[in-house]
């Protein structure tokens, strides 16, 4: 119903937040929260929500716009459960989710903290934190209201009247913006800048190209996510970019093949940080891992066959060495812990050492020296484990 205080052309439903409107992020949460009608009071019409009804009936549920809380008289029957979401709401799906367990209630926030971030204040000691679950044959007292009143304030005090049971979330979720009341559009970008740094990991020495990613999603992840740009866009640029990488070592230019491949790992590296990002207070989030680590195989692959195009002799001796690194590598990182396996893992630096061998056309000495360096670690943690276990 409302509008965008700093942008009057936006509605608030639509602003986006890391790749997803508010509007998408609350139907989100109604559908995991089992909610089989979704009913989106508007004066819109009900075209402009096409996106919305898309979504709700891929997942099995009716999708309805209405004009006023009048309306809701027949769209919910007594014995359905109602669960109504303020307008502007941005919420961590899971916090809420944990905090109803499928049962009626309203959730509150302490008074001053509620208040402070722009919520309904209900009585003395709190604030309404903008969701609430009531049965549906209470609807029937919106009869006694105004046609035109306002249907998530009637609502709630219709539900708080009955005496539905409220539900405290605790002050963190405020600060932590995983609960957010908003009105304008720079609000959001305000969020999408504290979710950046909060959902992306800090930058590590130990693992250079990992830290380049992390600063820059750290200070552009939600603008790339605003553009519409999508996580999978940058993880198809950095397997082609490997894959040119492939091509330029074939043709013989084995110092841009190999950077080829360390810049092509770098751009996937940003398509998941950028995953991680526009998956936040998500209920159902959609699992990358797999996915993930197929990729990071088919980096190591074609690693393999960059460096195998770029050695000389005969094909498996190359072969033979390009493979034993990335297995010695492989077998590191799932060995080591902490910053060793990110170090291990980071394959821009293994790149540019390479690329830098191969300048001065000593790539084959130094994958030598690279695997002995590696065996020596590996004895060294394997000897450490097992000095562990029988102590």
């Amino acid at each position: 119903m409302r509008r965008a205080k700093d942008a009057p052309e936006v509605p608030i439903s639509e602003i986006s937040l890391a790749g997803m409107s508010i509007g998408e992020r609350q139907l989100d949460f109604a559908l995991a929260f089992g909610c089989e009608q979704v009913i989106c009071i508007t004066h819109e019409d009900e075209d402009a929500y096409a996106d919305l009804r898309e979504q709700a009936e891929a997942c099995g549920a009716e999708f309805t716009a209405i004009s006023s809380a009048r309306s809701l008289l027949g769209k919910v029957g007594t014995t359905d459960e109602l669960v109504v979401i303020a307008e502007g709401l941005l919420l961590d799906a899971g916090i809420a989710l944990d905090a109803l367990s499928g049962r009626n209630g309203v959730l509150v926030l302490p008074v001053d903290t509620g208040i402070a971030a722009g919520f309904e204040r209900i009585d003395l000691n709190y604030a309404w934190a903008g969701v609430l679950c009531m049965p549906g044959s209470l609807v029937e007292r919106l009869t006694q209201l105004p046609p035109d009143c306002d249907a998530a304030s009637a609502l709630l005090r219709i539900a708080l009247q009955a005496q539905v049971p409220e539900r405290q979330l605790p002050e963190s979720v405020v600060a932590q913006q995983k609960l957010a009341l908003v009105g304008d559009a720079s609000r959001v970008t305000e969020i999408g800048e504290q979710w950046q740094i909060a959902n992306i990991p800090r930058p590590s020495i130990y693992a250079p190209g990992r830290s380049i990613t992390s600063l820059a999603m750290r200070k552009m992840g939600a603008s790339i996510l605003a553009k519409g740009l999508k996580p999978s866009l940058f993880k198809g640029a950095g397997l082609t970019i490997a894959a040119a990488g492939c091509a330029a070592s074939w043709f013989g230019v084995p110092v841009v093949g190999i950077a080829a491949g360390g810049l092509g790992w770098l751009a996937a590296q940003a398509g998941t940080a950028l995953d991680r990002m526009m998956h936040v207070g998500i209920a159902e989030k959609p699992s990358s891992e797999g996915a993930d680590f197929a990729i990071g195989w088919m980096f190591d692959v074609l690693l393999v066959a960059i460096l195998t195009f770029a050695l000389y002799g005969s094909w498996p001796d190359r072969l033979f060495v390009s493979v034993v690194m990335l297995a010695f590598l492989r077998l590191w990182e799932n060995l080591a812990k902490g910053r060793w396996a990110d170090l291990a893992h980071d394959r821009l630096l293994l790149a540019a050492i390479l690329a830098v061998a191969a300048g001065f056309d000593v790539t084959r000495t130094v994958i030598q020296v690279i695997c002995a360096g590696l065996i020596l670690v590996l004895l060294g943690v394997v000897g450490a484990q097992s000095r562990l276990t029988s102590t």
